[in-house]
């Protein structure tokens, strides 16, 4: 053994915990140095004594021996798997994760044989010990040890410890083992299905836990994509409905929330001739007294919508939604407002004019700028059905007032939604309507705003072409004598940004000499700005162009600060 291999054994036991962290961190390199044979003889060993160390020093072993398998011959690879299945039964929960992360991802590279003879075994142990950490680690690899079980005895030892710990004494353990639960039962069969895990989704929904009961939510819904897989329609019927009607009405608003939450994948996996009964349970979501429960409901309106007829959702769920406009909870209005204009693809243009309009305006009304942010961030679901002109008299002050608004990153957000809405516009009604609102943010106060603004042209120059720059120039030019170095910095930021788009011609008549006019500002940094500016520019520009830059150029290469200087000798090369 070397110097530098005793090294790293003897730091491995240093005092220091922030010594040894660094230390597991070189663990990959270090093991691709000594070979494989001493990584089984020699490192694994070493590494073993360090499963009672700090929580911190057991985190990091934990995700680098996830590593170690690349660099081992397999028969020898139970051995990482061994002390990846002792960090499995580790107290802090962190520890347990990266663990059980580890063994998951090594557990796709392996052989069938040592998967079988090492890997399933290791995750039966692990179930079958008394403490719950190490329970709680068995049921998150349960799935993955299932979907590859080679026999059916395996098979069968690997599903009775699902069953049992379904059924643990502690509600830790029956938590992790409903959470994987969903995962387990795609890959059991009818037979097995019926035989003990049916037994299991109706317990985990009585539990007296509500933290356990609340995953029976999706244990349902996987198990009637099973029932659907093997066209047992019937048991959809006979099993799951119940349970899931029950849930829809526990006396925890954590499990009500859940059921709201998940409704639709929940729904999408039973038959149309049930659809008519969870519709009417999912209105009694929608008026739940909780409001977390409202708002999960409200963000799943036009996915149930989606599952049942028009005149079914007109009839039923409309009245529903037209009250949860006005709920008294703004949280439960924004997340309706984000779902709801998704509705008017399924309506059309006669059931959107009827049915749905007056609801978006009374939410572009709402007195809290989220929920008016979140419905415009929709508009592109709108218009082809409405028309602009139709919403333009709500909608337009509403946008204004939201890019105005005191809070930068509500303006920051309404930016983001600009492009899409002026797509559905022409440029003479943008420019008049939003024009002065979107050439107001390149003057913000916040740098981000700012930056923002300039992207937002950029993006409009897309859509418009040109004759949006020909208005956008004249707008820029305004900030040359804005006190604000800042907001003269701007004209460049735009020019560097928006000027490859451009024509050489239109470059050179409109955008260059802004480029230049900026290069003689009193402030070094709009001069080393100007120079990089021109940098970016030279593949747009003509002979001339280039000509007129270069004289530009060499004023800048004289300049007295140095990194100015830089800029500009670069942008000479390019030139």
């Amino acid at each position: 053994m070397d110097h530098t291999e005793s090294a790293f054994y003897r730091t491995l036991t240093n005092e220091d915990v922030q010594v040894r962290v660094e230390t597991l961190r070189s663990l990959g390199l270090f093991a691709k140095e000594i070979g494989p044979q001493r990584i089984a003889s020699e490192l694994l060993p070493q590494l073993k004594g360090l499963l009672e160390d700090d929580d911190e020093v057991l985190l990091v072993l934990a995700e680098e021996l996830g590593g170690l398998l690349d660099l081992i011959d397999e028969p020898k690879a139970a051995g990482v798997l061994v002390l990846l299945s002792s960090l499995c039964q580790a107290e802090e929960e962190a520890v347990r994760q990266k663990a059980t992360a580890s063994l998951l991802s090594m557990s796709q590279k392996l052989t069938s044989v040592t998967f079988s003879a090492t890997y399933i075994s290791l995750v039966i142990q692990l179930g079958e010990t008394p403490w719950f950490t190490s329970k709680m680690s068995s049921c998150v690899l349960l799935p993955s040890a299932i979907a590859r079980a080679q026999n059916d005895d395996q098979k069968k030892k690997l599903t009775s410890l699902c069953l049992n710990l379904c059924k643990d004494s502690t509600p830790m353990a029956r938590r992790a083992a409903g959470g994987s639960l969903k995962d387990v039962i795609p890959h059991l069969t009818y037979e097995t299905l019926t035989a003990g895990f049916v037994d299991a989704f109706i317990n985990l929904s009585k539990d007296e836990q509500d933290s356990v009961r609340l995953l029976a939510v999706d244990v349902g819904t996987s198990l009637a994509l099973s029932f659907c897989k093997f066209k047992k329609p019937e048991q959809v019927s006979a099993v799951v409905l119940p349970v899931i009607l029950s849930l829809a009405e526990d006396k925890s608003w954590r499990v009500r929330y859940m059921v709201a939450n998940s409704y639709v994948n929940l729904a999408t996996a039973i038959s149309q001739d049930m659809k008519h009964q969870l519709v009417q349970v999912f209105i009694k979501l929608l008026k739940d007294s909780e409001q977390e429960v409202r708002t999960a409901a409200a963000g799943n309106v036009s996915g149930v919508a989606k599952l049942v007829s028009v005149d079914e959702v007109i009839v039923h769920l409309l009245p529903c939604v037209g009250a949860l406009v006005t709920d008294s909870s703004q949280i439960v209005r924004a997340a309706l407002a984000k779902d709801i204009m998704v509705l008017s693809p399924l309506f059309g243009v006669d059931g959107t004019l009827n049915h749905l309009l007056t609801l978006y305006l009374r939410l572009l009304k709402d007195d809290v700028p989220e929920v008016r942010l979140n419905l415009i961030g929709k508009l592109d679901q709108v218009t082809p059905f409405v028309g602009l002109e139709k919403l333009s008299e709500d909608l337009i002050p509403a946008i204004i007032e939201l890019g105005e608004d005191k809070s930068w990153r509500i303006r920051l957000a309404v930016i983001g939604n600009i492009p899409p809405l002026a797509a559905q516009l022409n440029l003479d009604f943008f420019i008049t309507k939003l024009g002065s609102l979107c050439f107001s943010w390149l003057a913000d106060t916040v740098y981000a705003v700012r930056q923002a603004a300039i992207a937002n042209l950029k993006n409009l120059t897309v859509v418009f072409g040109e004759p949006f720059s020909r208005v956008v120039v004249p707008r820029i030019s305004s900030l040359c004598t804005n006190t604000n170095y800042l907001h003269r910095m701007t004209i460049l930021f735009y020019a560097e940004t928006v000027g490859t788009l451009m024509s050489p011609t239109f470059l050179q008549e409109f955008i260059l000499p802004l480029v230049f006019r900026m290069a003689v500002d009193p402030v070094a940094n709009i001069r080393f700005a100007s120079a990089r500016a021109i940098e970016a520019l030279v593949s747009t520009m003509t002979a001339e162009s280039k000509t007129q830059s270069l004289q530009v150029i060499k004023l800048l290469i004289a300049d007295k600060d140095p990194d100015v200087r830089e800029a500009a000798q670069n942008a000479n090369k390019k030139l």
